[in-house]
């Protein structure tokens, strides 16, 4: 998909999503639950604001990447949480390659989040500065019984292998119920 139509798209995904909260408020308030329109405005805001962290990545093929795999997720009932503390602005993996390979391994912690047979759906999104690059960490819970059910050894080493071209590396680790993966990117010396 082209840049201009993957911007249409999130465009399109943005204001389904403003359009959707105005509409609870609305409903809200109709009813006369103004304590409750109160506590949804506070959460939605708080939503907003963490996701408006990946909107300031210096390169917007991630960040676009980023915004449609979060919307993937939030239709899968996923709630995503981001740390974001570093802005990506020296890494140099090709920007398209970095936002498909960043938004692939997002899609993959939502289908295992998106499983019936998973009560946690939240997923923990991290990007930091690293030694000679950046790190960008999934984390999620898993439920027992279902590793690799959606093919994370072929997904996830066709991203290492796309990535290793460039010095990057995808890393996976299953401990106690929980997985995360890590990538690295490298950065400018």
């Amino acid at each position: 998909m082209g840049d201009v139509a993957r911007l249409m798209e999130l465009l399109s995904l943005q204001r389904h999503d403003f359009l959707n909260h105005f509409q609870v408020i609305s409903g809200l308030l109709q009813m006369n639950r103004g304590e409750q329109a109160r506590e949804y405005i506070n959460n939605a805001a708080r939503d907003i604001t963490r996701l408006s962290r990946v909107v300031h990545l210096k390169v917007p093929e991630a960040a676009a990447a980023i915004m449609l795999a979060h919307y993937s997720a939030t239709e899968r009932g996923v709630d995503v949480d981001y740390v974001v503390e570093t802005d990506l602005g020296g890494c140099t993996i090709p920007a398209e390659k970095l936002g498909s390979a960043l938004e692939a391994v997002l899609l993959y912690g939502a289908e295992w989040l998106g499983s019936p047979e998973n009560g946690d759906r939240v997923m923990h999104v991290g990007i930091h500065a690293a030694d000679r690059g950046y790190l960008f960490k999934v984390r999620f819970k898993t439920p027992t019984g279902i590793k690799n059910r959606y093919g994370s050894d072929g997904a996830l080493r066709d991203i290492d292998v796309n990535l290793s071209l460039y010095g990057g590396s995808v890393k996976q680790s299953s401990v106690a119920g929980e997985t995360e993966i890590i990538i690295f990117l490298t950065a400018a010396d």
